[in-house]
């Protein structure tokens, strides 16, 4: 065990008062401290470069991966969480949930509100890495590979500045938004068919069935927020054109009343 699984499993209150603080921080905040600023541009990009980092150190074990099989993915701990690159990458991938509570607070203090989902999805992310690195569950292993790869194209989607020439569009970020959602499922319903054919997985089957339904609340959740999002755009791009179209009608009718005002000889100017 490594010295972060025993420290997080000896204290899981510390996590409870984090949670609790971060909720407090963001509906209590006083108006007075909340003033408009310009750093989250710098803040996505300094939390993009951490996740594009901690992602390279997980390249090793990406590979192991795709030789050892999905199963042993979601199911062999292994040496994830002591070997040198994969084990302080899941230190630092641990701490940098914290980024994301900042992250919160930050637009908070910009004197914005954050959508639900958006506070939901922090919390419940740093809950389930804190019970998953007290546990050493392997399912963790390819949690963090897709949400350190979602948060590179997210952080370089929204920082103004190319972000080592990544410039993904829009849609790139909903869909690895999504697909991270997706691999854990996968990654939870193979673990759900290894228990079930009596073999060895490291996970406790009530943490994976707790895990499975958290996944599938967010990617039901996520899948709603991005359909609402493709919908607002179709309809505001549809009354864009609309408005275009008259727009340009009506300045096709002005030409053509200007034509008939000079070359009438009714004109009063004539």
């Amino acid at each position: 065990m490594t010295y972060l699984t025993t420290w997080t499993s000896l204290h899981p209150e510390i996590l409870y008062v984090i949670i609790l603080a971060y909720l407090i921080v963001v509906f209590y905040l006083p108006v007075h401290v909340r003033r408009k600023h310009n750093f989250m541009p710098y803040w996505y990009r300094l939390h993009g470069l951490i996740s594009l980092f901690l992602l390279i150190m997980l390249i090793p074990e990406m590979i192991r991966i795709l030789i050892r099989g999905w199963s042993w993915a979601v199911c062999d701990r292994d040496t994830f969480f002591t070997a040198p690159l994969s084990g302080w990458a899941v230190n630092l991938f641990f701490f940098s949930k914290f980024l994301d509570l900042a992250e919160t607070v930050l637009i908070v203090l910009d004197d914005r509100r954050p959508l639900p989902i958006h506070l939901l999805h922090h919390f419940s992310t740093l809950y389930f890495v804190w019970k998953s690195i007290a546990g050493e569950v392997a399912l963790l292993r390819p949690l963090v590979t897709v949400n350190l790869a979602a948060h590179v194209l997210l952080f370089s989607y929204l920082t103004p500045h190319k972000f080592f020439h990544i410039r993904p569009c829009y849609t790139s970020v909903a869909l690895s938004q999504m697909a991270q959602f997706v691999v854990c499922l996968f990654g939870c319903l193979r673990a759900h068919s290894v228990i079930s054919s009596g073999k060895e997985c490291h996970i406790t089957r009530p943490w994976l069935q707790i895990t499975t339904a958290g996944v599938l609340g967010f990617l039901f959740l996520f899948a709603d927020f991005y359909h609402q999002k493709y919908v607002k755009f179709r309809r505001e791009r549809a009354c864009l054109g609309k408005h275009s179209s008259r727009e340009r009608v009506n300045k096709q009718a002005h030409e053509l009343r200007s034509v008939d005002k000079v070359s009438s000889p009714l004109h009063p100017s004539l």
